[in-house]
């Protein structure tokens, strides 16, 4: 999961092409979501395989059938329903309220139904977010209050998840084997994303035009953030959770300290920037 926060503020201040922007921030929206029921699906194998019990290929595979696409049927389900529910309200309270409701309801909905809340919210969030631009459905001072209000939980939330991983710190007991173990992995994670980008622009490239250089500063580009360390934190003790919680306290580490303090050269030595 990659956090784009810090890199698309980076590329507005050094100009970067819209595209390349677009790019960081759309494959962020979905890869969290995808991310996360990807997680719980080896999660799920590798519970299902311990204690020399068989693993459970076929129950797997339709677990994940139904977290993904459970996620985006109700998503859009959610979305179709409140962007009616605004634009048949002027009142930007009340619009602030209702995405809320849609938000917190939604996910609730979708975890007893056992289906992915984080793919429901992006596909729901989508489907307002791309209604809310629009005058006729949302007024221009709702769109305003909208936009910053959840600008604010983002940042709150953002803040209450680094406050808790920087606390997990002082209790998780790091040894030099995993540390080790850690920076070794990390060529490894900048690679396959770089290979994973490079065959994904390589097929689609005939029919979608790329800047120059995009797979290089998509792959310097794909910070780490909090969600991966959540995810990591959420492990239970019974496969190696200290050790897979340092490694992912290397590589998000890596990503921000080195990754993201090198990204504005990179951008600037390609010509990039001003664009």
């Amino acid at each position: 999961a990659t956090d784009p926060v810090a890199v698309i503020a980076l590329f507005r201040t050094l100009g970067v092409p819209k595209r390349l922007q677009l790019l960081i921030e759309g494959e962020s929206l979905f890869n969290d979501g995808v991310g996360y029921v990807l997680f719980l699906t080896v999660l799920h194998l590798a519970q299902s395989g311990s204690g020399g019990e068989p693993v459970q290929f076929q129950e797997t595979a339709l677990l994940f059938l139904k977290e993904v696409g459970g996620g985006f049927l109700l998503g859009g389900i959610l979305g179709w329903i409140t962007y009616h529910a605004l634009a048949h309200i002027d009142d930007y309270q009340v619009e602030v309220m209702i995405t809320l409701a849609m938000v917190m309801g939604g996910y609730t909905l979708a975890d007893k139904l056992g289906i992915s809340g984080p793919i429901t919210m992006v596909v729901g969030g989508l489907i307002i977010g791309d209604k809310l631009g629009n005058k006729k459905v949302v007024s221009e001072q709702s769109e305003v209050y909208v936009n910053k209000f959840w600008d604010l939980m983002d940042v709150l939330f953002n803040a209450f998840l680094f406050l808790l991983i920087g606390l997990e710190i002082l209790i998780v007991d790091f040894n030099k084997t995993a540390l080790l173990a850690g920076l070794l992995i990390i060529p490894s994670v900048i690679l396959s994303r770089y290979v994973s980008l490079k065959a994904l622009i390589v097929l689609l490239r005939n029919w979608v035009p790329f800047e120059s250089k995009t797979t290089l500063i998509m792959t310097w580009g794909g910070l780490r953030g909090g969600i991966s360390i959540a995810m990591a934190l959420s492990l239970p003790e019974d496969i190696s959770r200290t050790i897979l919680i340092t490694l992912t306290y290397c590589i998000v580490i890596f990503s921000i300290l080195v990754q993201g303090l090198t990204l504005a050269p990179l951008v600037k030595k390609y010509h990039l920037n001003n664009q």
